[in-house]
């Protein structure tokens, strides 16, 4: 009788161990929670985007007022207008970014941010219902990242995820990483969202299937981003072991949650192409954009890489 026991236990053990965050409920669909110190260091750049007061999404900072998105994250938003989209956006409240996050639902560590305008690609639209549509946006703050107003809070630097190059080919079953404090797998309706940032490591299906769009695996136990996830990065390691921005979150996968009637037959996630946008990327923020942390690190982003600013210190 002891030794069926403890056989039971070792298999209950094993089981947990390969289900990946099956012992972790409250965050990205069978993801892992992100350390507030791990976050600093290595995603400084993730940001919480909330729409009309309550609508949430992910979005990732690529200059010093810049944040990579989805478009219909913005769509919620009641400045947004698809035949002017960059239009002023300053008068609507409700609609802000946060960054530096750590608890999503309590005031503690975030900074707001206030939304100047947005900006749309070429063929921006739901790729869902017109065939060789972009769903990639660019949110444009009013002042910079590191410009906090917020009294006793830390204001740590932020420097911007560098973006993949244009001609960089992702190959099949490539690992790449994703975060977000979108719904998780124990969430009774799409509205209960994690408190802390997750990331979840998955597989690419196929970057060259659609022009704007990338596919990405369900992973074990139907492992996937969830609602609340959508515009938050996909990453990539570079050859130097940073980060690249591949892609921003568009929808698909898994039917997370208990609230899902019924697991889907969808077993890839689509994001939306960063790489294809570099030169309207490069268009709307300048191709570099400099970065100042008051009181430190002084630097110049560029589309391709960091480089030294002629009044700055090699970083």
């Amino acid at each position: 009788m002891k030794a069926t026991a403890f056989l039971i236990i070792v298999v209950m053990s094993e089981a947990v161990s390969l289900n990946k965050g099956r012992g972790r409920p409250k965050e990205i669909a069978y993801g892992s929670k992100v350390d507030y110190g791990i976050m600093k260091r290595s995603y400084p750049f993730m940001a919480r985007l909330i729409m009309d007061g309550g609508e949430r999404c992910g979005g990732a900072v690529i200059a010093d007022r810049f944040l990579a998105t989805a478009r219909h994250c913005l769509e919620r938003c009641e400045c947004f207008n698809a035949t002017k989209p960059s239009t002023d956006w300053t008068g609507c409240r409700g609609c802000i970014v946060k960054l530096r996050e750590l608890n999503d639902i309590y005031p503690d560590h975030e900074t707001i941010h206030s939304i100047k305008t947005i900006h749309l690609p070429r063929d921006s639209g739901d790729p869902y219902t017109t065939h060789g549509k972009t769903d990639f946006a660019i949110l444009e703050l009013l002042q910079s990242v590191n410009n906090c107003e917020e009294p006793n809070r830390d204001c740590w630097p932020i420097s911007p995820v560098r973006l993949v190059d244009r001609d960089t080919f992702i190959s099949p079953l490539q690992e790449v990483r994703t975060l977000g404090w979108g719904a998780h797998e124990e969430s009774v309706s799409g509205s209960e969202q994690s408190d802390f940032l997750a990331q979840l490591d998955v597989t690419v299906n196929t970057s060259v299937k659609l022009f704007y769009n990338l596919e990405t695996n369900v992973g074990a136990n139907d492992a996937d981003p969830c609602e609340g996830d959508s515009g938050g990065p996909l990453l990539m390691r570079g050859e130097d072991r940073s980060w690249r921005l591949v892609a921003t979150l568009l929808g698909g996968g898994f039917k997370c949650g208990a609230w899902a009637e019924a697991p889907s037959a969808d077993k890839t996630s689509d994001w939306n192409k960063v790489s294809v946008h570099i030169p309207w990327i490069t268009s709307i923020i300048g191709g570099i954009s400099f970065l100042s942390n008051p009181g430190s690190t002084c630097m110049l982003f560029s589309i391709k890489r960091f480089a030294p600013h002629r009044d700055c210190p090699y970083v």
